[in-house]
C-alpha cells in the first residue's frame, strides 16, 4: 500500500521533477526522506532510478562544492498505474459529495468532526492506560 507521501513523490516524478534534488525542492521532505522514498518505490517496482556517473558543482553558503549528480527517477508502468488509480479514487470520493446541498455538507463535516473528537479522546485514554501499565 502506498502512502500519501509515496504518491506525492510519484506525482513529482511524473511532473518532471525527476531528481532527488528537484523532489526535495518541490516538497517538504528532507534529503534522507527523499532517498528513503525513492529506494522504497524502486524496491516495489514503481520507479527505476539511476545515478549519473558525473559530478556537478554547486554553491553552498558561498562555497563551491563538487558532488555526484543527483539520483534520477523514472516511473514504471506500475508507478503510473498507481497514480492513475489514486486519481480515480480521489475523483470518486469527490463525486460522492457532488449532489449534496450546502446544509448537507455542513452536517456531514460536523458529524466527521465529532467522530474525530471521539477517536482522539479514545486514543488519549488508550495512551494513558498504556503509560499506567508501563509505569507500573
Amino acid at each position: 500500500m502506498l502512502t500519501d507521501t509515496d504518491l506525492a513523490v510519484l506525482a513529482q516524478i511524473r511532473d518532471g521533477h525527476d531528481t532527488s534534488t528537484a523532489i526535495r525542492e518541490q516538497s517538504t521532505l528532507d534529503q534522507k526522506k527523499v532517498q528513503y522514498r525513492l529506494n522504497k518505490l524502486e524496491d516495489h517496482g514503481h520507479i527505476t532510478t539511476e545515478t549519473p556517473d558525473r559530478w556537478v558543482v554547486a554553491e553552498y553558503d558561498g562555497n563551491e562544492r563538487r558532488h555526484r549528480a543527483p539520483k534520477q527517477a523514472e516511473l514504471t508502468d506500475k508507478g503510473l498505474a498507481a497514480l492513475i488509480e489514486d486519481e480515480e479514487r480521489t475523483e470518486e470520493a469527490a463525486e460522492a459529495y457532488e449532489g449534496y446541498t450546502r446544509d448537507e455538507l455542513v452536517a456531514t463535516v460536523k458529524d466527521l468532526e465529532e467522530t474525530v473528537d471521539r477517536l482522539e479522546a479514545r486514543q488519549a485514554s488508550f495512551e494513558r492506560q498504556v503509560r499506567q501499565l508501563l509505569d507500573g
